[in-house]
């Protein structure tokens, strides 16, 4: 038998971007950005 589902949006999403970014990908590197090359 077909019946209504009564939808009720969420007002806050758990989100982790710790959980998002694997461990090896480039935003996680940790280090400097060396823009010496770079004219003032």
């Amino acid at each position: 038998m077909l019946g209504r589902k009564e939808f009720t949006p969420k007002r806050f999403y758990e989100f982790s971007l710790e959980a998002q970014v694997p461990s090896d990908h480039l935003l996680r590197a940790s280090g400097t950005l060396d823009l010496s090359f770079v004219r003032g």
